[in-house]
């Protein structure tokens, strides 16, 4: 990946968070107020996250939480990189998965696209960024967007 320096890549992940909002659309304030200070944080880990919002959000059991704390912080991230990639003028980005028995099948791709094309996951559903799309493809994904630099 191109170096950036993590605070910068924190900050992208919020600007990202706060234009494109929540995933889960029914989500109290709660949730998001908790992912943009966690990610304000020099450091932070998922269980700390997903406890700060299942404290919050009565209604959302840790599990549940531990879910949405993955889920929305990967989107985040992975589109706070692309948009640092478009202001930097990187051409092409990279999929990267987990490599372990947890990745999904759709998502255990190798494949380089233009910034600002979409991934096309070994099922054929395209989308932007690690974290993108409906449930079935976003939900507890681990995935990273990198840059590609020739």
């Amino acid at each position: 990946g191109i170096g950036a320096d993590f605070h910068l890549n924190n900050e992208r992940a919020i600007q990202y968070l706060t234009q494109r909002g929540l995933k889960l659309k029914d989500s109290p304030d709660v949730v998001i107020e908790s992912i943009i200070n966690h990610l304000s944080k020099d450091s932070f880990t998922i269980d700390e996250l997903a406890k700060t919002i299942s404290t919050g959000w009565k209604d959302a059991s840790l599990a549940r939480a531990k879910n949405i704390a993955i889920t929305e912080t990967t989107a985040a991230y992975n589109g706070g990189r692309i948009k640092g990639m478009q202001e930097l003028g990187i051409k092409q980005m990279g999929w990267i998965n987990s490599h372990d028995d947890k990745v999904r099948h759709s998502h255990s791709i190798d494949q380089v696209v233009n910034v600002g094309e979409k991934f096309t996951l070994a099922d054929g559903y395209q989308v932007a960024y690690p974290g993108d799309g409906d449930a079935e493809h976003s939900c507890n994904c681990r995935c990273v967007v990198v840059s590609k630099l020739d």
